[in-house]
């Protein structure tokens, strides 16, 4: 069971570094390409995105003539017996523009809210026929994301582009089974924008 645990770490390592790489070669195309006058445009998109900073479902993007973006996505879910909700709201500063991509910090936090309430159930005891009901009750977890890295975005046709982050991120529970500091990690992110 070690041997399986220690593989798949080994394979989350190497999709780490293989995403760096990508992330770097598309850096440098970036960077070695001629300046564009589209990227200094007032954008406004909506799209999809999906990352622990940034949320995880629908998301508003835009960028202002200065080179600085906000960005805020999420997603709220649930059923008669739970309920999750994920927010992320980051900043943005572009290093460089090219024809047709972007490279930029990003900065910003992400949160994950979960709450469930199982249904309740009764119990009885064989040896003395006495039953009780257990009625529990709501239970919550919140997991916090807070970080800064680096993205890449990229026009994939008109005015539809493809962003992908790689922020170095703090995460911290509260609540649920294991509260407390979780580690310091780097998780990567995309969307796909649409700009109006």
């Amino acid at each position: 069971m070690a041997r399986c645990g220690e593989q798949l770490t080994l394979e989350i390592m190497n999709l780490r570094t293989q995403l760096g790489r990508l992330l770097c070669v598309c850096a440098v195309y970036t960077l070695s390409a001629p300046e564009s006058t589209w990227a200094r445009d007032t954008l406004q998109g909506w799209g999809f995105v999906a990352g622990s900073m940034s949320g995880v479902g629908l998301a508003y993007r835009e960028w202002n003539e200065e080179g600085r973006g906000r960005h805020y996505g999420g997603l709220l879910f649930g059923s008669a017996s739970s309920v999750a909700a994920n927010f992320g709201a980051n900043w943005m500063r572009s290093f460089r523009e090219g024809a047709h991509s972007r490279f930029y910090l990003i900065y910003g936090a992400g949160a994950f809210a979960q709450a469930e309430n199982p249904p309740s159930y009764m119990s009885c005891m064989e040896s003395d026929s006495s039953c009780s009901i257990h009625d529990d009750s709501w239970s919550s977890s919140l997991t916090l994301n807070v970080g800064c890295g680096v993205g890449l975005d990229f026009e994939v046709k008109d005015n539809l582009r493809l962003g992908i982050e790689v922020p170095l991120q703090l995460m911290v529970s509260f609540g649920g089974e294991d509260p407390g500091f979780q580690g310091i990690y780097p998780i990567p992110s995309a969307s796909l924008i649409y700009y109006f």
